[in-house]
């Protein structure tokens, strides 16, 4: 199912219909990654998560959402991680190195 939008030029799926989406294996593994990535970078840079936030441009909430694996990030606030935290867009995505 899908809605219009106003100008009526393109559809998208409703959020409910998108959900599976949010589930799948590659997601989780790629949400996980990021936010442990952003906790470890914040945590050696001995940044609260307010600091966090500030540096990155992104508010308290959405810094939080992301470490909680709550957020599903646009490339704009990944734009902003990369810039705020000094790292390519690969760091952010890396796995953990095994031991």
């Amino acid at each position: 199912m899908t809605d219009r939008t106003q100008k009526g030029t393109t559809t998208r799926e409703r959020k409910a219909d998108r959900l599976p989406l949010y589930e799948t294996r590659s997601y989780r593994r790629l949400q996980k990654r990021l936010a442990e990535n952003i906790k470890a970078l914040r945590q050696a840079r001995e940044w609260t998560q307010e600091d966090a936030a500030h540096e990155c441009g992104l508010t308290v909430r959405v810094w939080q959402r992301v470490e909680r694996q709550e957020a599903n990030v646009s490339l704009v606030t990944l734009a902003r991680l990369v810039d705020g935290l000094g790292v390519d867009a690969a760091t952010l995505f890396a796995a953990a190195a095994r031991k």
